[in-house]
């Protein structure tokens, strides 16, 4: 019965991530690409967000945001702004929603005095499936740097920048075998003006709440996880059931409950042999992280009340005693949650007892519009 429950929790802990990999949210393919980017070109180089392709003026705007967002906060400081490259597009006659060729990301390159450019464009593929092609030039040589591309996950976000609210339709976006090409010397204009900057904006159609799966850079951010363990000392096993919230960036509150269970490897108490032993540890934690998306590390401190139960073969005795606990551990980020890895001292500052433990936690937040 113990193995098929051990089983079980590990099928779930391997089940979620496996699943999830291969689709994104729109947030996370942006970040996953900026911290790709920064690997692969000099920080101090410049770079311009020159176009995103797609007939959804919104949709082109978030992109190029956003990308100088998660670029900004992976270290890149000279990065050539939106507002001032559509002054420019008259002048080299393109458009930022746009197809772009390699030869006009050079020259747009050449121009602004950037080493790289970056430009993207959303595809529909299938009957409600998306992908987001990121292409990096480098100006000098024209050879691209760091071509990726993703499968969407719709959620509430994508589907209000697409002006989609049932997000089971999704015949705004051609197909990608659908979509016409246009040549970069013809740009888009608006009705009636004559002008080259692109695209009629959707009407607004945004949803109620959008939830984003999302690392330790936002506030707000909640989780729920569980976690496997043992003191090595008796409790021998130790489950935990925990939650947090992220009050400010880069930081949680962490609330829980430790279930010991089991014999480890000092089964005494007070010179008597324990036959049995259970507990219960509520506690609560505040904890910094050290963030690079795919890869965290974390430390904080709290406390907890152990009520610990157990049974000799004379009878029973209980243990009720305040701890303070001091944490340490690593995360492994992906789409939807973290596997998690930690160890925790706690003490009554008269003994010190150490629990190592694994898990899997799902965070993410939800807030209105």
């Amino acid at each position: 019965m113990k193995k098929a429950i051990i089983l079980i929790i590990l099928s779930i802990f391997f089940y979620i991530p496996l699943y999830s990999q291969n689709l994104y949210t729109l947030d996370n393919a942006i970040i996953d690409y900026a911290a790709g980017l920064v690997n692969n070109i000099p920080r101090n180089g410049g770079i311009a967000i020159i176009a995103f392709e797609t007939d959804r003026r919104e949709l082109m705007e978030y992109f190029m945001d956003t990308m100088v967002e998660k670029l900004w906060e992976k270290g890149i400081r000279s990065i050539f702004e939106r507002h001032r490259l559509e002054v420019l597009q008259t002048e080299l006659n393109f458009s930022s929603s746009g197809e772009v060729s390699e030869e006009t990301a050079q020259r747009i390159g050449q121009f602004t005095g950037v080493n790289t450019v970056l430009y993207g464009s959303l595809r529909r593929v299938g009957n409600n499936n998306y992908r987001i092609i990121i292409r990096a030039t480098n100006v000098e040589t024209a050879q691209l740097i760091f071509p990726k591309s993703y499968e969407l996950q719709m959620d509430s976000r994508l589907a209000g920048l697409l002006g989609i609210s049932d997000t089971s339709r999704a015949d705004d976006i051609p197909r990608e075998a659908e979509r016409p090409s246009r040549p970069d010397s013809q740009p888009q204009t608006n009705q009636g003006t004559g002008q080259g900057t692109s695209i009629q904006a959707p009407g607004p159609s945004k949803p109620l709440k959008k939830i984003k799966i999302t690392g330790f850079e936002d506030e707000g951010m909640w989780g729920i996880g569980m976690s496997i363990g043992t003191a090595f000392s008796t409790p021998g096993f130790i489950g935990t059931i925990y939650g947090t919230i992220s009050p400010f960036k880069y930081s949680f509150l962490e609330f829980g409950c430790d279930i010991g269970a089991g014999l480890g490897l000092n089964f005494n108490y007070e010179d008597d042999k324990v036959e049995k032993y259970h507990s219960f540890y509520p506690f609560a934690h505040y904890i910094a992280v050290f963030d690079d998306y795919e890869f965290s590390v974390y430390g904080g401190l709290g406390a907890g009340y152990m009520l610990a139960n157990y049974t000799f073969s004379t009878g029973e005795a209980q243990k009720n005693v305040f701890a303070m606990d001091f944490v340490a551990g690593f995360s492994v980020n992906g789409d939807f949650g973290s596997f998690t890895a930690s160890i925790v001292l706690r003490t009554n500052f008269h003994v010190v007892n150490v629990k190592v433990s694994a898990g899997y936690i799902v965070r993410f937040y939800t807030e209105e519009e």
